[in-house]
């Protein structure tokens, strides 16, 4: 583009300024609030949001780069000419307004004038009115005093009787002056030296109220104080960091010399090493004042307290104790851990939870196979825990250090799996400080389960009501600094808090504001009530610091709120405040960018002056060098992308003239100091992941099958493919391998097992056990048949492009493949085992569905559908009686059927369950006889219903499993009511796009919690109404055919490339054998099907597609 005169060029630098002013404070780790500037999306579209572990080179578009850039060239030509005619208008408009300005002036100046001489007129009528009133005064005194000597003087002259004088009225005295009201002027504040200006008429912000207690220093970043939990807890007292042995002087402020602030350091090993320095600077406070241990204030005082009759006795109890405090060197430690292994069975959780808490000091030193041990019995121990120490052990993980954590975690990872899985069926029965702690404990061990978060922040969401306003607080903060986000649960507690934020202390207003901010969610209401309570009670005595000031406008900033008063608050402090941190210096500069830009004209009255604001930038820029989010290589990539698409000159890090950074700028000069085009690049720790929903979305696929991906709509990946398949990351398994497996399966005693074949875009299979028979499911077809045919599909379809590969799969009732007896292996089975190698695939109910077109995108599920109130307030079960192969027949009423039936005889008025049949297997393992009793006090079977149209009639629907879990959950999810699902160790595939107390409400396996969650769901029908429609909305977005099509297409694919290709000799082998008649092959038959089944629905509008019995 043609450079331009010397305005232009100074137009188009100031529009470049304002536009990457805005593109710096709206993202990354400090984002800062700007409005929308013009053509915005046009420069900011080139960037992209980059990952830190790519496995290859950074992905990006060249040539849509190259269009990106050409676009913003051309933007800035008709920026240059629309910059030129806003001049010329704005020149005229300034015109105008100050010709508007001097006509209101005058007339003004004559109403003024005007009230004047009406003031004078008054004055002097009021003056005349007071000397006749004078007058008369004078002539009546006179007239009386005349009188009166008159009298006097015929009295003494003569000698007869007096005679009364006239009573005359008494004059009318003036009324008194009305007071005046005195004038008020505030004092003239003292000028800020040297940065700051004094805001005329800034009021004085009066003291807190009397007899209001001093808030208690507060630890702002111990996990352990973010559970809040029970009021009045005393806080632990800790040294005061503030003092700074080295400081330098600046412009009136003096600045502490300690090392500059990160762009990002929230992430969660720095807020861990955060946590471990705020709890040993705790000890040594509590070492110095010689005062006992404060425990924590989320758990509940009696739970520290242990009766004589209360786990281990207390002769045992206290040396294992003193042995547990003592122990130093490595023998020592062994020998306490054997002893605590050793006592571990008669210990109670209260003793097990302070032997936690004991083993701070030395958690990084203790064997690993005591905390292999250690974190398995700890599992089986969290199982039958209550709530309270359920929350009592994993707060008791926050006293370690990191390093202990890391090698607990590293030892034992099944504990933390078993923690992630007990605390969601937990979920509504925890209270809120409890369910604080827990989080933090399980945050504290390193989770990442997603899954696990969107469980909390649905099921926190459903009871928010319930929560005071510090366990809101405590979780929002928890939730912010794993960079979590629930956009609906932090907006309820904003709203929540907003009317009752006098009930935190300013540290917790800091620390929810905080929350906010980072996540990035806006609420009005709390920002100003924020503002009004700190203002209204700020001392300093308060807790709150000059940097919290203006962290807190910093964060009002990021939420796009303006408080004046809090504003002049902070500017007053600084003012009378000697030393401010670095960072708060740069905040502050950040701050005024915003307000300069956001809230020019409100602003305008407190502006700091430009010699400071020069100042600020010259401070800014020595303690902000580094602003990139993400890895060194990503950023290297782009700008070599960039150099080679655009003119000009393009630089990595580069700072604008108003200080600012950016990942990549490009430059028409090389002297130029703001650029055209600016690219900001956002890594992962400086991304906020949202747990509204399940997380869907990740890395495109490439390479094979893409085009079919983006056609069906297929998500991004498949969380549980990843995680079954993680042991083949670093290499592939050579196919052969698969073929050699099958053989030695024949030896194993196993049924059902087949190894498939795709070659030359056909597929074939044959049998590896002894048993391959299986009965006829759908119009003759196999469960074999159904799942291969939908692989024939996929294989003829031409964007598919699926290669030559070989696959084991087990059509049985549980995989055989168990982990304490085999190595990894990829095998595809009904349901996903966490105790079997397995990788699940949709069990033959859901192919069945498939193949009649009765998923979640299919309108027949509507027609059975009755409205909540219609519903049956009742359980309703139908099923068989069966059980694993091994069993005690002794103990039937352990089998989660039978204990169902007999929950049922207890409590009828919330049941409608019963068996229809019975397996054979159970009475070759128990005899006919036992099972005759047993049916018999269970009520005996009951008549076979049409479940498509009985399920739909009944609020509650419960899945209990038998052998495995039971294959019903995609018809359950069309009834739209509300499903409760037994946890257990094996699982359908539909089970991992729902969410617990969002799509489904979980039972324990033991089926203890029924009939609470049952009674709670009945008492809160919202909740309950609002869960049915989820459930049948997440069916109807998530399980439809495509969705089946592109999870098989993302598994076979998935599999097909961690092994490798055959070469062309195996080939013609394998083509040999083919001929041979080794192999079966299977057609793709389901597309007939699905075409037979719409003919004849069709031709007979009235047949039930879908009437299952059971």
């Amino acid at each position: 583009m043609p450079a331009g005169g010397p305005n232009t060029e100074q137009l188009l630098r100031k529009e470049a300024q304002q536009e990457h002013l805005q593109e710096h404070l709206t993202h990354g780790v400090r984002k800062m609030p700007m409005q929308q500037v013009r053509r915005r999306e046009s420069a900011r579209s080139a960037a992209y949001d980059s990952g830190e572990a790519q496995p290859k080179a950074a992905a990006f578009d060249k040539d849509a780069l190259k269009k990106l850039a050409e676009q913003a060239a051309k933007n800035a030509e008709v920026e240059e000419k629309e910059e030129e005619e806003r001049a010329a208008r704005e020149k005229a408009a300034q015109e105008a307004t100050a010709a508007a300005v001097q006509a209101v002036v005058a007339q003004q100046q004559a109403a003024q004038a005007q009230q004047e001489a009406q003031a004078a007129q008054a004055a002097q009528a009021q003056a005349a009115q007071a000397a006749q009133a004078a007058q008369a005064a004078q002539a009546a005194q006179a007239a009386k005093a005349a009188q009166a000597a008159q009298v006097q003087a015929q009295a003494k002259a003569q000698a007869v009787p007096a005679v009364p004088a006239p009573v005359l009225p008494a004059p009318v005295a003036p009324p008194p002056p009305s007071p005046q009201i005195p004038q008020i002027v505030p004092p003239p504040q003292a000028p800020m030296p040297g940065i700051l200006p004094s805001a005329p008429g800034a009021p004085v912000v009066p003291p807190p109220p009397p007899g209001q207690p001093s808030p208690p220093a507060y630890d702002l970043e111990a996990l352990k104080r973010l559970a809040g939990g029970l009021p009045g807890a005393p806080p632990v007292p800790l040294p005061d960091s503030r003092a700074v042995p080295k400081s330098m002087g600046f412009s009136g402020f003096t600045l502490q010399t300690n090392a500059p602030a990160q762009r990002d350091n929230d992430s969660v090993q720095k807020m861990l090493a955060r946590l471990q320095g705020n709890v040993q600077g705790a000890k040594q406070a509590l070492s110095a004042t010689g005062s006992a241990p404060v425990p924590l204030p989320f758990v509940q005082h009696t739970s520290h307290k242990l009766s004589g009759n209360s786990g281990l006795a207390e002769a045992e109890w206290e040396p294992l104790q003193e042995n547990v405090k003592a122990a130093t060197s490595r023998s020592e430690l062994e020998e306490v851990s054997r002893d605590f292994l050793k006592k571990f069975a008669f210990l109670s959780v209260e003793q097990i939870a302070e032997i936690l808490r004991l083993m701070e000091v030395k958690a990084a030193s203790y064997p690993k196979d005591f905390y292999s041990e250690l974190g398995s019995m700890l599992g089986h121990k969290l199982k039958s825990a209550t709530s309270p120490q359920l929350a009592l052990t994993m707060s008791s993980f926050l006293y370690w250090s990191a390093e202990g954590r890391q090698r607990f975690i590293d030892c034992s990872r099944d504990f933390l799996s078993v923690a992630t899985s007990e605390v969601p069926t937990r979920l509504m029965e925890l209270a809120p400080h409890e369910l604080n702690c827990c989080l933090a404990g399980v945050v504290s061990l390193g989770c990442s389960d997603h899954k696990f978060f969107v469980s909390v922040g649905k099921s926190a969401q459903a009871r928010h009501k319930t929560f005071g306003p510090k366990e809101l607080a405590s979780l929002l903060t928890i939730l912010s600094e794993v960079r979590l986000v629930h956009v609906d649960l932090f907006t309820s507690a904003a709203q929540a808090i907003a009317p009752r934020v006098r009930e935190l202390r300013p540290a917790e207003l800091m620390r929810c504001t905080r929350a906010l901010s980072r996540c990035g969610v806006k609420n009005e209401a709390f920002c100003q009530a924020v503002g009004d309570d700190i203002c209204g009670r700020w001392s300093k005595q308060a807790g709150l610091r000059c940097e919290d000031l203006v962290e807190l406008c910093w964060c009002f900033a990021v939420l796009e709120a303006y408080h004046h008063d809090l504003l002049q608050l902070m500017f007053q402090v600084l003012r009378e405040t000697q030393k401010v941190s670095a960072d708060a210096l740069c905040q502050l500069y950040e701050l005024h960018l915003s307000l300069e830009a956001e809230h020019k004209a409100r602003y305008a009255a407190l502006r700091i002056d430009d010699k400071a604001v020069s100042s600020l930038l010259e401070h800014y820029k020595e303690n902000r060098r580094e602003c990139r989010r993400c890895s060194e290589k990503v950023r290297s990539d782009i700008t070599a992308a960039v150099k080679g698409l655009l003119e000009g000159h393009v630089q990595s890090n580069h700072r604008t003239s108003v200080g600012l950074l950016s990942d990549v700028a490009a430059m028409r000069k090389r002297s130029s100091t703001d650029g055209y085009v600016h690219i900001d690049i956002d890594g992962a720790l400086s991304l906020i992941r949202p747990i509204d929903q399940d997380e869907t979305a990740g890395p495109l696929v490439d390479g094979l099958g893409q085009h079919l991906a983006c056609d069906l709509g297929c998500a991004a990946h498949e969380k549980v493919l990843e995680e079954s398949l993680e042991h083949w990351w670093d290499h592939q398994l050579r196919w052969t391998s698969l073929l050699q497996i099958c053989t030695r399966i024949r030896h194993a005693a196993a049924s059902h097992a087949f190894i498939g074949l795709i070659l030359k875009k056909r597929v074939y299979y044959r049998c590896c056990s002894f048993e391959c028979e299986a009965s006829s499911l759908l119009q003759g077809l196999t469960e074999v048949d159904l799942l291969l045919s939908l692989v024939a599909e996929l294989v003829q379809d031409a964007q598919a492009e699926l290669p030559n590969m070989v696959f084991l799969f087990n059509t049985g009732d549980q995989p055989f493949t168990d982990k304490a007896y085999w190595s990894p292996i990829p095998q595809f089975h009904w349901v996903r085992s966490f105790g079997h190698w397995t990788v699940p695939l949709p069990n033959p109910f859901h192919l069945k569905a498939y193949a009649r077109n009765l998923l979640g995108d299919s309108s027949r599920h509507t027609k059975q559908h009755v409205h909540w109130p219609q519903k049956i307030p009742k359980i309703f079960w139908r099923g068989s009686l069966s059980a694993p192969d091994n069993f005690a027949h002794d103990d039937m009423s352990s089998l989660p059927r039978v204990r169902l039936l007999k929950l049922a005889r207890e409590h009828p008025d919330l049941f409608d369950v019963g068996i229809t049949n019975i397996d054979r297997e159970i009475y070759k393992v128990a005899g006919v006889s036992n099972i005759k009793d047993l049916m018999e006090s269970l009520g005996g079977t009951v008549k076979r219903r049409n479940l498509t149209r009985e399920m739909p009639r009944y609020r509650y629907l419960i899945n209990v499993g038998a052998v495995l879990s039971s294959w019903r959950l995609v018809d359950l999810l069309a009834t739209k009511s509300v499903l409760l699902l037994q946890e257990s160790s094996d699982s359908e595939l539909v089970m991992e796009w729902l969410v617990p107390w969002q799509h489904y409400v979980p039972i324990s396996p033991g089926l203890s919690d029924l009939i609470e969650k049952v009674q709670w769901l009945n008492e809160n029908q919202d909740v309950a109404e609002s869960i049915a429609e989820k459930s049948f909305q997440r069916f109807s977005e998530r399980v439809r055919r495509h969705d089946t099509l592109c999870y098989m297409w993302q598994a076979f694919r998935a599999v097909a490339d961690i092994q490798t290709q055959a070469t062309l000799e195996e080939l013609k082998e394998l083509e040999a054998q083919v001929a041979q008649g080794d192999w079966t092959e299977v057609k793709a038959v389901l597309g007939l099907l699905k075409e037979r089944e719409r003919l004849s629905e069709k031709d007979n509008p009235k047949i039930e597609a879908n009437d299952m019995e059971l």
